[in-house]
């Protein structure tokens, strides 16, 4: 979107905020058909053959393998690949007969955005500043914090995020039960495959309701550390394909 076009969609926006008219029911689906892949790629679903984590890894230690030099140095990495490989092939199979389970709050919350002291997206000023240092990032990948270049549309729905007017929505957690994902509450037990999710938060969609984004908050596994993320999806062919993630220190400014 050029800067004349971006002016006239915010000066049509009211400042009481937007709402927009998906129905829940598009919401949930959104949703359960697009987490999953976010999920493969920071739970232990990661570590599957197939999973990104893996392969990562995989690379890494062939690589090592190529420039170690002498027999003993090559046998030490063979070891580490080939535990590599017992750990991935035991995580797979116990998930032929467990799910992952991910904790997460039975509501879908709605962005609640806060302004810092400096900064108050919800005005053209602030929004123009942010939307030109963050433009490059989305239309060109320009510090290639993204796999491939997505587009400033998604730079534009997280506009909408802030200006979202919306309330909170109670779910039914197993509406979102997809593939090797089962959800359940915050409070439940964590087991060994738990995933610690914390909360949901309701999709926005462009005008024609083939790219939207949401936000999802989990602890990391390994720093403990919350952590809140835009998720950007497209439709394709009927179905929501998971597009990036996006930690969009700009927009939430805390993490």
């Amino acid at each position: 979107m050029h800067l004349k076009a971006l002016c006239i969609l915010l000066l049509i926006a009211p400042l009481c905020g937007w709402t927009q008219s998906a129905t829940p029911a598009m919401e949930i689906e959104a949703i359960r058909q697009t987490l999953p892949a976010f999920l493969d790629q920071h739970s232990i679903a990661g570590i599957l053959p197939d999973g990104e984590n893996f392969r990562f890894a995989r690379k890494l230690l062939d690589f090592e393998l190529e420039m170690s030099k002498g027999k003993k140095a090559k046998k030490k990495v063979q070891k580490h690949i080939e535990k590599l490989e017992f750990i991935a092939d035991s995580i797979a199979q116990v998930l032929e007969t467990k799910p992952i389970q991910v904790t997460l709050a039975d509501t879908l919350f709605a962005f609640d955005y806060q302004p810092d002291s400096y900064s108050d997206l919800r005005k053209w000023e602030d929004w123009k500043a942010t939307y030109d240092r963050k433009y490059r990032e989305f239309s060109e990948n320009f510090l290639v914090i993204f796999d491939t270049i997505i587009g400033v549309e998604y730079l534009e729905l997280t506009k909408k995020q802030v200006d979202l007017n919306a309330t909170n929505q109670p779910i039914e957690l197993t509406a979102l039960k997809d593939g090797r994902y089962e959800y359940v509450p915050n409070d439940s037990p964590l087991g060994d495959l738990t995933f610690r999710g914390v909360k949901i938060y309701k999709p926005v969609f462009n005008d024609d309701a083939t790219k939207g984004c949401y936000l999802f908050s989990y602890v990391t596994s390994g720093s403990k550390e919350l952590v809140t993320q835009f998720i950007f999806i497209e439709k394709q062919d009927g179905h929501w394909e998971y597009v990036e993630a996006w930690r969009g220190k700009a927009i939430l400014g805390y993490d």
